[in-house]
């Protein structure tokens, strides 16, 4: 007798059922795309290493993390007029949180790589994980919106009330304080329960407001500095008068003056955009590497997840060089400026004299 064609519906997913006459027994045969007893699970893709692949990027990450970061620790800390406010020790802070995430990454990077560093231990591993790759990275990541934030928010009101003067240091010490107190205050439940959002039934939930609160707070208060710009300009056009009679010209010419500010709005807004766009559109089911995936595909999907780490590895492209009066001192307050500026100088020579 064939069980099979009394079982018909026993394989999931139209997979094929099959016979084992010997014992009586049918079995499911899944395709390369499903798995288990009946074909009930998806399998992920397996032609191409992902693990290696984010291990290289991570890598490559960091490399470029420890270039723009130094050249901008450099310039924030010997440059007086700007270590002096608040900006400067947001931005001082700042550059050493995006360090430490990459540093972060690149480590968790290479234990999911080669596991056999950790002995090949399992508990060891995921506590390790829980530890670096998930506390320690996404504290550094959080802290990282706040400060850039906090960043944005002091540029506003100093172009709202239209001052250079340099502020007590005081508010800059208490917001840093209380940042790091409340990013301590909400890890110290994850490292807890070990990052097992399983054991716990609430901590799921708890995991979710956490990165609401870390995302949306700091957008919100992107968005009121950006009111807080946008005022200080109406602000300015009234007190310095229009120019050639026109205030939507002069509000633009403000505007792009101090376009420098808008930068790191806009790469966060790009690069995290992106990656949730191409998230929400992917069906949960078949994961964000589905099976049969394309090498086309694959590549963009890898490029794009790494977007989000990007704008913690060129902070010096998105807070120093949009900024003409940050790159003078750049160039002439610092070794790093002072030698970028000699390349490019030997560079534009060479390139005149091949052009002649």
């Amino acid at each position: 007798m064939n069980l099979c064609k009394v079982n018909i519906s026993q394989c999931l997913n139209n997979d094929t059922c099959g016979m084992n006459y010997s014992l009586n027994i049918t079995y499911c045969i899944c395709n390369e795309c499903y798995e288990e007893i009946f074909c009930e699970k998806i399998r992920r893709q397996s032609q191409f290493d992902t693990k290696y692949v984010n291990l290289i990027i991570y890598l490559f990450a960091l490399c470029l993390s420890i270039l723009n970061n130094s050249m901008c620790l450099e310039l924030f800390i010997r440059c007086k007029s700007i270590s002096r406010t608040n900006i400067g020790i947001y931005l001082i802070i700042y550059s050493i949180l995006c360090l430490l995430a990459n540093i972060f990454l690149a480590i968790d990077g290479i234990f999911d790589y080669n596991r056999s560093i950790l002995y090949d231990n399992s508990d060891l591993y995921y506590k390790t994980h829980c530890v670096i790759g998930v506390v320690g990275y996404n504290a550094a990541v959080y802290l990282c919106f706040w400060f850039s934030a906090s960043i944005q928010f002091e540029r506003g009101l100093v172009l709202f009330f239209d001052t250079t003067k340099y502020s007590k240091h005081r508010r800059s010490i208490v917001v840093t304080i209380v940042l790091f107190c409340m990013t301590l205050a909400f890890s110290i439940p994850i490292l807890y329960y070990n990052c097992d959002w399983s054991n716990a039934p609430h901590f799921k939930q708890f995991h979710f407001f956490l990165m609401v609160f870390h995302i949306a707070l700091p957008i919100l208060i992107y968005l009121i500095a950006t009111v807080l710009c946008l005022i200080g300009f109406a602000r300015r056009i009234r007190r310095y008068g229009l120019e050639n009679r026109s205030y939507f010209r002069t509000f633009m010419k403000l505007f792009y003056r101090h376009l420098f500010i808008f930068v790191p709005l806009i790469v966060y807004t790009i690069c995290y955009g992106l990656d949730n766009l191409v998230a929400v559109v992917a069906k949960p089911e078949n994961g964000y590497f589905h099976c049969k995936i394309s090498l086309a595909e694959y590549i963009v999907k890898v490029l794009l997840r790494s977007c989000v780490d990007l704008p913690f590895t060129i902070t010096w492209l998105l807070f120093v060089y949009p900024s003409k009066v940050y790159m003078v001192d750049f160039y002439m307050n610092t070794w790093s400026g002072q030698c970028t500026a000699f390349i490019v100088l030997r560079f534009r020579r060479f390139w005149s004299n091949r052009n002649d």
